[in-house]
C-alpha cells in the first residue's frame, strides 16, 4: 500500500554525527518539516485518502494539525 505517512515521533542524532556534519540538525529539520507540508496541504485538499478524521478536524480548526514544538502540543 502507498500513501502518505505523517511520522510524529522523536528523532534522535548522535553528537558525533552532528559535530561531523554542523548542519546535519537543521538540515534533518528542514526535510522533516518540507514531508509535512506535502502532508498538510494533500490534506487541506482532500486528497489523503484515509486520512485520519482527528487530524482533518484539527486541520479545519487550526491549519495545522501535527504542530512542531512544546508550545503548540500543550
Amino acid at each position: 500500500m502507498r500513501g502518505l505517512y505523517p511520522i510524529n515521533h522523536t528523532v534522535v542524532v548522535r553528537n558525533d554525527a552532528l559535530d561531523a556534519n554542523p548542519d546535519l540538525a537543521s538540515d534533518l529539520f528542514n526535510a522533516f518539516a518540507a514531508a509535512k507540508r506535502v502532508y498538510v496541504d494533500h490534506l487541506a485538499a482532500g486528497r489523503v485518502e484515509g486520512a485520519d478524521p482527528v487530524h482533518v478536524r484539527v486541520m479545519e480548526l487550526t491549519g495545522d494539525p501535527l504542530p512542531y514544538g512544546i508550545e503548540p502540543n500543550l
